[in-house]
């Protein structure tokens, strides 16, 4: 068993029993805050992990199937006093962010699970697996889109991409006209999600690269998302906390991108010494050129990375390196 499930397992033991100490990572002794989000230590995999103020929580893909991540991610929602799981989104169908969903639905079950649309599973066991099990355990199954919202106690959160099918330049259409989808066309898909709480902002990206990127851009200049809000806005420049796409891969997570959303924190999900030197040293250039002052953290060197967002606003953050040290 790695350090982060050791780590899983030892929060849901005291959390259930009413301790807390040093030990109990990362709830034990926070008390005031509104919500909570937890990048995941799941490898070479992405997974976050969200309390919402109201009560519900969220959990953005599950990484790669393991006992291991099984047993984090588990650990995290119980410890966290969950007993399902209100909100899921598998971004994409890679076994890296799908393959450990089936197994937790099965554990914990679902109210609402967001799925891309792929209409040939048999090419994604592991995502044909999850969403099995979601509509067994009877989830209300929705297609991941641009303009989704959901709204809850002073929180929010949208889908900025991807388009839906048959929109001209979907990318779902084109992986789905794919005798053989690429890998290109795969990471295409992902949604990408701006969710924003007491005037902290995140963007949770899959493994999105260039083209969503860019059409986000062009919806987020052009006022898209706001007129879709009415009521409310999305602000993506200045962002408080950008979950890097692709691990931090040179494919994605784009110079302009950057620089429009100038991150004050980039967080990036890879394993150690993966076998595609993620993060990338040009994706880490990019950061510093678009914001020097950033802060970095990546799950194979800070292990889970916890932000915890104040009743009153402002945010401070917590990582399980920090905790074992």
């Amino acid at each position: 068993m790695n350090r982060t499930a050791a780590f899983a397992g030892i929060i849901a033991v005291l959390f259930m029993s009413g301790c807390a100490g040093v030990s109990d990572f990362p709830f034990g002794g926070e008390k005031d805050y509104a919500m909570s989000v937890h990048f995941a230590d799941v490898g070479e995999g992405d997974c976050a992990y969200i309390t919402l103020p109201d009560g519900k929580n969220m959990l953005i893909d599950c990484g790669e199937e393991s006992e291991e991540n099984f047993e984090t991610v588990r650990g995290l929602i119980s410890a966290s006093g969950k007993e399902t799981i209100d909100y899921l989104v598998i971004t994409h169908p890679d076994d890296d962010h799908a393959g450990g969903a089936a197994a937790l639905i099965a554990e914990f079950g679902a109210e609402k699970a967001f799925f891309p649309d792929i209409l040939r599973a048999e090419y994604f066991p592991a995502f044909a697996a999850a969403k099995g099990a979601a509509e067994e355990y009877g989830a209300e199954t929705v297609i991941s889109e641009t303009f989704l919202c959901e709204r809850g106690q002073d929180y929010f959160f949208m889908f900025l991409y991807p388009l839906g099918s048959g929109l001209s330049g979907s990318a779902y259409t084109d992986l789905n006209a794919a005798v053989t989808p690429t890998a290109e066309q795969i990471n295409d898909v992902s949604a990408v999600i701006y969710l924003e709480c007491a005037g902290v902002r995140f963007l949770f990206t899959g493994d999105a690269g260039g083209r969503a990127e860019a059409l986000i851009t062009e919806y987020y200049e052009a006022g898209l998302y706001g007129a879709i809000l009415k009521d409310r806005d999305i602000t993506l420049e200045n962002l408080d906390f950008y979950k890097a796409a692709h691990h931090g891969g040179a494919d994605a997570n784009g110079q302009e991108f950057l620089e429009l959303l100038r991150p004050a924190n980039a967080v990036v999900s890879c394993g150690g010494g993966n076998y595609s030197g993620h993060p990338s040293t040009v994706v880490l250039e990019r950061f510093m050129r678009a914001n020097p002052e950033h802060n970095l953290y990546r799950t194979d060197t800070d292990g889970t990375v916890s932000v915890f967002i104040k009743q009153s606003g402002g945010y401070y953050v917590k990582t399980e390196a920090e905790y074992g040290s």
